[in-house]
């Protein structure tokens, strides 16, 4: 068989290779976009009632900086060149309902019908009608943090949130001594004195919840990024200590897509990332956990014992693995660290710092994604993995050797 030359070939020099393989060749000459041109997935985006299109509409990649608006036809492209499949593909416009569609394979059409959205920034939240400021206040404290990482971070178009509690009904006694030397919370609701003014019965809220009705914008200036946020439930419960999310998030960088971010942001971002459960999730698909600074441990009978998590895993499809068998058995993660925060093997990790993180699955199993994205699964971290805050929050897209 003929060999063919290492270096570029020229067209005079076809006719010296067998005709198939000719033949090919010349088409590769000629077209060298076909193959890039399928690595995308694009589509149309019309009104459900009239079918006419609509322009301006944000489409994403959840969780990603993969994204873009459509045209006046409503056309839109979106690159899959570094997307990993199965992904969902969030369209939104403030006066259309939010739509989701999960993207299996590349190929896959795009033609959407968006139906009006509901007018329902009308209706006053239950219960906390002269309460509004409160509650942006306390929602934007919950939602953005107070740590370095949320410094100088801004919550834009809080107008587009509404708030629901629930409440309970308590007796306090001895509350005439007690107010009187603290004075009466103004979260109470309800409060009534008993006959003799010694006790008092009110009712107190459990918890907050938000919701968006059209996109959060979050300015995150430490890490360098404009989140979109569509949030679909947000829950602070008092009585459990914990605060809940879920929405869609689109991440924009400062630096725009093909530019290289600051070495302050990309310093920062990697520093997040691998103090996070998505560096965590990241290295257990990868059956990495090992040289990504990570041990795992089970609480049994008050002592810590390893526990290995390969046996509890399945793969789901070629970008996701299903974890079952753990339901609410709380696993400790120890993530071992040098002073710039890099994950040490355990060859080095003799005095080594580290921290200390719990993960729990809330159901019988639940699938996580090999970018080390949840979605909507039932598995949560306490502790250094713990912080939901969106100004600690990365695209799924991150990989720690951007900051190199």
């Amino acid at each position: 068989m003929q060999q063919i030359p290492s270096d570029r070939l020229s067209i005079s020099e076809l006719p010296e290779l067998p005709f198939r393989l000719a033949s090919l060749l010349c088409f590769l000459f000629l077209f060298p976009r076909v193959g890039s041109s399928q690595a995308e997935y694009a589509g149309t985006v019309r009104d459900s009632i009239n079918r006419e299109p609509i322009p301006f509409a944000t489409v994403y990649f959840d969780g990603t900086t993969i994204g873009t608006t459509t045209n006046e036809d409503g056309s839109f492209s979106l690159s899959l060149s570094t997307v990993r499949l199965p992904a969902t593909v969030v369209v939104t416009h403030l006066n259309y309902q939010l739509a989701t569609r999960k993207v299996e394979q590349a190929g896959q059409g795009g033609n959407w019908l968006l139906a009006p959205a509901r007018n329902e920034m009308a209706a006053v939240e239950v219960g906390d009608r002269n309460n509004r400021e409160k509650n942006i206040a306390e929602f934007s404290e919950r939602f953005l943090g107070t740590d370095e990482w949320s410094q100088g971070a801004t919550l834009l178009h809080p107008d587009r949130l509404r708030f629901d509690r629930n409440y309970e009904v308590d007796t306090l006694h001895n509350a005439d001594v007690l107010v009187q030397r603290y004075g009466l919370p103004d979260d109470l609701r309800k409060v009534e004195w008993s006959i003799d003014g010694k006790s008092l019965t009110f009712e107190q809220a459990t918890d907050l919840q938000a919701q968006s009705n059209g996109s959060l914008q979050v300015d995150v200036p430490a890490l360098g990024y404009r989140v979109s946020v569509d949030l679909q439930r947000f829950t602070v419960d008092y009585r459990a200590g914990s605060t809940y999310g879920l929405g869609s998030y689109y991440f924009e960088p400062y630096e725009g897509p093909d530019g290289r971010a600051r070495k302050k942001h990309r310093r920062n971002r990697q520093r997040v990332y691998y103090f996070s459960g998505q560096h965590f999730l990241r290295a257990l698909f990868e059956d990495d956990l090992d040289r990504q600074g990570f041990a795992t441990y089970e609480m049994i009978d008050g002592n810590a014992r390893p526990i290995d998590l390969r046996p509890y895993l399945s793969h789901a499809s070629d970008g996701e693995m299903t974890i079952a068998g753990l339901q609410d058995r709380p696993i400790t993660i120890l993530y071992f660290h040098d002073r710039r925060g890099q994950p040490l093997p355990p060859d080095r990790r003799k005095r080594a710092a580290y921290t200390s993180s719990v993960m729990v699955v809330g159901g019988p199993e639940a699938t996580f994604r090999a970018d080390g994205t949840l979605g909507d699964s039932p598995i949560g971290f306490g502790g250094a993995m713990g912080a939901s805050q969106v100004t600690r929050m990365l695209p799924s897209d991150y990989s720690p050797s951007d900051a190199d």
